[in-house]
């Protein structure tokens, strides 16, 4: 949908005989993350966790690298129990955490991965 609004912001603005009186089009600012992560092959208590257990991952986006700090933005769900990626696309200018829980079928949901960040800060 972006790429299309800017073609046709341009088409208005190629249309025009004075392009002085136009506004000029708008910037898009994106900034993307990869995340990576392993299945685990254990639960908590020690016992195996086998691929047929897993039910999704869930990937928590926050400002404030404390997972416990109640500071989320996005939640996204994976439902696929073999993806090991997914890319986050159009986020913020601003500095972002992430970390990634497994939920198994059971319904239980484990504690959160390791913490990872990236600065989307003044890219452009």
């Amino acid at each position: 949908m972006k790429t299309s609004f800017l073609i046709f912001m341009l088409l208005l603005v190629g249309c025009s005989g004075d392009k002085a009186n136009y506004p000029k089009p708008p910037i898009i600012v994106s900034c993307e993350a990869g995340i990576e992560w392993s299945a685990p092959g254990f639960r908590m208590d020690g016992s195996d966790l086998l691929p047929e257990d897993i039910e999704k991952f869930t990937i928590y986006v926050s400002e404030d690298p404390d997972p416990q700090a109640q500071m989320i933005s996005l939640v996204i769900e994976v439902d696929d129990p073999a993806a090991v990626s997914w890319t986050i696309y159009d986020l913020g200018l601003r500095e972002h955490w992430f970390w990634v829980t497994v939920t198994e079928t059971g319904g239980l949901e484990s504690a959160p991965s390791n913490v990872e960040g990236k600065d989307c800060q003044g890219q452009v």
